[in-house]
């Protein structure tokens, strides 16, 4: 990094380089954490309390294993998430989730907060379920009758490794924006470090041009404001040599003249005596 170029190049990237990896991965912990989670927390709630609703209009779903199973497996085609039914005690009436079905009928005692269902209240888990080995969201939604009492629970699960393939796909998106960003960054560096450099160029070979006794020349006046200050400087010099020029030239050019009328005059002498 000799070069004025090099530095001004430099002195713009460094920023960017440290600048704009650190808001991608802030966006990207953001959107995995907050924004995407909570997207899906909130649209797997609304399912369960959609499917709790429409399950108390079936008579003995909260009851009965097979009105339950069948109602199970009329709504849960072309869903990927898993679905359980449970009574408001907590036992697994119905559920399309292969691991569970062989728990039908029995207390499932991972259910998130059921203490908290059987109060009427929503229960959200994320996080690494024992069952799978796998990080999964877990909602579950209690089913009230009309008195408001519990009569029923539904869950609603879901793997994050979807989540995460599309996420992945979210990253890639993040990691172009952020190249994108690092290359156009360094183009206008580029443009930048050469709009300065020029100039500079400009009057190293002008000043050179002097050293070597080459014609002055006029800089533009043009670029920043201390560069133009520094051309307008350059020619206040270039003028000024001029005038020193010119003044030594005329000095030079009288000499010549006073000297040359006693010298003509000398010369007539020496040719008068010589005949």
């Amino acid at each position: 990094m000799r070069s004025l170029r090099s530095w001004l190049i430099a002195s713009h990237l460094i920023p960017l380089f440290v600048i704009i990896p650190v808001v991608g991965f802030i966006i990207i912990s953001l959107l995995n954490s907050r924004l995407v989670l909570n997207q899906l927390s909130t649209e797997l709630a609304n399912q369960a309390a959609l499917i709790a609703e429409v399950a108390n209009t079936q008579p003995g779903v909260w009851q009965d294993r097979e009105v339950a199973d069948r109602y199970l497996l009329a709504i849960s085609q072309g869903h990927h998430w898993d679905i359980m039914i449970l009574d408001a005690e907590g036992h697994l009436l119905a559920t399309s989730n292969p691991n569970y079905a062989s728990e039908v009928g029995n207390y499932i005692s991972d259910v998130p907060e059921i203490t908290q269902l059987q109060s009427g209240q929503q229960a959200i888990f994320v996080g690494m379920s024992d069952r799978t080995q796998s990080r999964v969201a877990d909602v579950a939604v209690p089913a009230t009758n009309a008195q408001n009492q519990v009569v029923g629970i539904v869950r609603v699960t879901t793997e994050l490794d979807t989540l995460n393939q599309n996420f992945v796909e979210l990253q890639r998106v993040v990691i172009a924006i952020v190249a994108f960003a690092l290359l156009v960054g360094l183009g206008i560096a580029l443009l930048l470090a050469l709009a300065i450099e020029r100039p500079l160029r400009q009057l190293t070979v002008a000043l050179h041009g002097i050293g070597q006794g080459q014609p002055l020349t006029v800089l533009p006046e043009q670029g920043p404001r201390e560069i133009q200050q520094l051309a307008q400087t350059f020619n206040l010099l270039t003028e000024r040599l001029a005038r020193l020029e010119e003044t030594r030239r005329r000095l030079l050019a009288n000499l010549v003249h006073e000297l040359g009328r006693p010298l003509g005059a000398m010369r007539a002498a020496v040719h008068a005596l010589q005949t």
